[in-house]
């Protein structure tokens, strides 16, 4: 997965997500691009996710969450790539 988009001062850029909100999961699309799926999860918990600079999301931005933040089963370890409404 790419490194998280950093700010001016070199820090993550990271947002707040609730627990409730609707989080779409990531497809491999044309040429390896990573596209929004059309199935889409809702968080189990309130999340801090880290931007990432991925492009072709239309209104969709790209951002990195735990995985158990919408798996139960799911390690707190293991980022994944997930896309929210801009």
């Amino acid at each position: 997965m790419d490194p998280p988009s950093l700010n001016f001062k070199g820090e993550k850029m990271t947002q707040k997500l609730k627990k409730g909100d609707r989080v779409w999961l990531s497809q491999l699309g044309y040429k390896g691009f990573i596209y929004p799926d059309a199935e889409s999860e809702t968080l189990l918990r309130d999340v801090t996710a880290e931007s990432l600079t991925w492009i072709g999301g239309g209104e969709k931005s790209a951002v990195s969450i735990p995985e158990n933040a919408i798996r139960a089963t799911g390690s707190l370890d293991k980022k994944i790539p997930v896309w929210i409404k801009r």
